[in-house]
């Protein structure tokens, strides 16, 4: 089943969680992750939806403290989510309070190309702009995929190529990131809604 995919690439409001503030970004993931996330669950033309939460609250790509996937049915179930009473009423609030959401950024999906098959694991490195060419095979290294974005992430070293590698633990992630290049993150991706075929879509 191909989705209508669209990632998007979070910005803290500075007047609620200053990002100087380790303490600020503390409760910005706090929120994100056992709030936020809950206001997404009424929408129905929601058919699924990943948090990819930073291991480290104090991570960052230049402006972006947290990487967020949608996904829809179609485009025109996209635009009936953002009609959804639910969306209207609870989330766009919140993302009001929480995100900076004028100078936000995300990007649609435009293809996703399996690199190598294997397991879907909690933990996951993204790479911007990164290269898998070094990246050892055995068996803690879990699925692999090439991500394109219908747009160039607009951070220094930007790209419009994310390499998604899942990892059978943090302590390998972390080697993972250093092979990869480019600039990377380790999350813990919670499928909040499961999307059909993910993460193949």
């Amino acid at each position: 089943m191909n989705l209508h995919h669209r990632i998007a690439f979070l910005i803290p409001k500075e007047d609620t969680f200053p990002t100087d503030s380790p303490e600020a970004m503390d409760k910005f993931h706090e929120h994100w992750n056992n709030a936020h996330g809950e206001y997404v669950m009424p929408v129905t033309d929601v058919v699924g939806y990943v948090q990819n939460r930073p291991v480290d609250n104090q991570w960052h790509w230049d402006q972006f403290h947290g990487i967020a996937e949608l996904f829809f049915a179609s485009p025109e179930g996209e635009e009936a989510a953002w009609a959804h009473e639910a969306w209207r009423e609870k989330l766009a609030p919140d993302e009001e309070y929480m995100f900076d959401v004028e100078n936000g950024f995300s990007a649609i999906v435009d293809n996703v190309e399996e690199l190598r098959a294997g397991d879907v694991t909690r933990t996951r490195v993204l790479s911007l702009g990164g290269s898998v060419e070094n990246l050892p095979v055995y068996p803690r290294i879990g699925a692999t995929h090439r991500i394109t974005l219908s747009d160039t992430v607009p951070v220094e070293g930007g790209s419009n190529e994310l390499i998604s590698v899942f990892t059978r633990g943090r302590d390998e992630a972390e080697k993972v990131a250093g092979v990869l290049g480019g600039r990377t993150v380790i999350v813990d991706t919670i499928q909040m809604i499961r999307p059909e075929g993910w993460p193949n879509v």
